[in-house]
């Protein structure tokens, strides 16, 4: 009885967490897409996609603590569903992901490749 408890005070801590990570992963989410909209400085449009980017990762992991948190409860709503939505959030993750590194690649932003010197012994 006692890992019931456990559980559904588990479950209630996680959709609590969940909550607040989405309602922070939004509001992240939205300014960098406002920025976004308002700017035409390149510097600026680069740091409007890393705070979008970031605000789907907390999305993300919203959906994640809330697809833990269904599983536990007494009162699931349909796997099916369920995992549609964790997968539509790790499908949004990584089309964020691609997006972020096509306009790294666009505005050429990538590390200066250093040459390393050849420390073999023959």
């Amino acid at each position: 009885m006692s890992s019931k408890n456990n559980f559904s005070n588990l479950s209630k801590e996680l959709l609590k967490k969940a909550v607040k990570l989405d309602e922070l992963g939004s509001q992240i989410f939205l300014l960098g897409q406002g920025i976004s909209t308002f700017t035409k400085n390149e510097q600026i449009k680069l740091m409007s996609v890393v705070i979008s980017f970031t605000g789907g990762v907390l999305l993300t992991l919203s959906t994640v603590f809330e697809f833990i948190q269904n599983y536990f409860s007494k009162r699931p709503i349909p796997k099916e569903l369920n995992y549609n939505k964790l997968l539509g959030s790790i499908l949004g993750l990584i089309s964020a992901i691609i997006s972020t590194k096509t306009i790294f690649d666009i505005y050429d932003l990538h590390l200066p490749k250093e040459d390393v010197e050849d420390t073999t012994i023959d």
